[in-house]
């Protein structure tokens, strides 16, 4: 069953599929923009309205910590991942909204500094 304890990986208290359909839906519509199709009038009908609305900061689980064979980031170079979606209960990896890490020791604070 999806989130029971025995399942090796720990998708943080969410619904994974509903998460992928979400993403998907994102997907679709962020290609259609950069395509040159804007959504239809009928789509912005059936949206919510905001009013009085600004930009906002919002807190995401992430990961901190050493790099080593990322695409973009120098070896040894501390960094912060995006947005953390699943990690295996057994910590050896985890997957964020951009891609997969292989989990090495976790930092003990206090320790480490």
């Amino acid at each position: 069953m999806i989130g029971d304890n025995s399942d090796p990986v720990d998708f943080l208290g969410a619904d994974p599929l509903a998460i992928a359909e979400l993403l998907e839906d994102l997907a679709a519509d962020l290609r259609g923009l950069a395509a040159g199709s804007p959504p239809s009038p009928g789509r912005l009908l059936e949206a919510p309205h905001l009013r009085r609305w600004g930009f906002a900061p919002r807190s995401a689980l992430c990961l901190a910590g050493t790099a080593y064979g990322h695409p973009r980031i120098v070896d040894g170079r501390e960094c912060v991942t995006s947005e953390l979606f699943a990690i295996a209960r057994d910590r050896s990896w985890a997957r964020t909204l951009s891609r997969y890490y292989q989990l090495g020791p976790p930092k003990v604070f206090g320790l480490d500094e």
